[in-house]
């Protein structure tokens, strides 16, 4: 495993194609999907803050947990002390995500206090 750490962020929420000039949404899940497991393929550890269905992270960890050679803790979670719900994979596979639940209410503020540690 490489310790390249890779972020994923970002909105596919259709209600707001026009504001993001958003493209194709019919396939950013299944892309989203393709690139978690290309990413856990080469070895890449990823970052995501947000299960909602609005953004892509829960679909990159869906491909990304369907790999079964990732490593423990390869799934870093950072969330605003609000974050209400959890990805999935949690429940299957514990040990490869490694949850860091901030006191802020703001996902920036979560990634740069655990990452100051």
């Amino acid at each position: 495993m490489t310790n390249r750490l890779i972020a994923i962020v970002g909105s596919a929420d259709p209600k707001r194609s026009n504001e993001l000039k958003l493209l194709h949404t019919d396939i950013v899940d299944e892309a989203a999907r393709e690139i978690g497991i290309a990413l856990a393929t080469q070895g890449f550890r990823i970052l995501v803050y947000s299960p909602s269905p609005d953004f892509i992270e829960g679909r990159v960890v869906e491909g990304y947990a369907s790999v079964e050679e990732i490593e423990l803790g390869s799934i870093q979670v950072r969330s605003p002390m609000d974050a209400s719900s959890i990805f999935p994979a949690v429940q299957s596979l514990p040990d490869r995500f490694d949850i860091f639940v901030d006191k802020s209410r703001h996902w920036e503020t979560a990634s740069i206090a655990h990452s100051a540690t």
